[in-house]
């Protein structure tokens, strides 16, 4: 058996396939692009972005009830558990693990610290509110029952 290509797509450079809800996703970080690939249509759609993307995941919605709802930005924990905004959730079940209620609407991001990195320190934003929030744009922190991974450093 030989690979046959089988898209006209040409990636200047292509990352990161991976098969979700019978498509097949990549992206060509050099085009600032996200495509999708049906097999049983032969049919490819792209996405282009305005900035370079390295790699796609897919994630359950833990609350596809709220229309309006939306991940914000994420990290993982030390078992690998993806935890955003104020909801964390196991993917390997989609199970909501934690909810962390925050007196502030718009939760930006959060990050794992502490000697033993298991305080959850959370962003928050101040901006477009509805009505005012005296806390909205504060850190906020928590101390949780699991650990988180260390941020990582580069070295140029």
């Amino acid at each position: 058996m030989k690979p046959q290509p089988i898209t006209s797509v040409k990636a200047r450079l292509g990352e990161g396939p991976f098969w979700h809800d019978n498509a097949l996703y990549w992206v060509d970080i050099l085009s600032k692009k996200i495509h999708r690939y049906f097999p049983q249509e032969d049919k490819t759609e792209e996405m282009q972005l305005d900035q370079y993307i390295g790699t796609l995941t897919p994630i359950a919605n833990p609350e596809a009830d709220k229309s309006n709802n939306r991940f914000n930005d994420g990290k993982c924990d030390a078992k690998g558990r993806f935890r955003a905004g104020t909801m964390a959730y196991d993917p390997k079940t989609a199970k909501l693990l934690h909810k962390i209620d925050l007196p502030a609407s718009q939760v930006s991001s959060c990050a794992f610290g502490g000697p033993n990195l298991d305080i959850l320190y959370i962003t928050t934003a101040n901006v477009d509110l509805i009505t005012e929030e005296p806390l909205a744009g504060r850190l906020f922190k928590i101390k949780l029952d699991i650990k988180g991974f260390p941020t990582n450093s580069s070295a140029d």
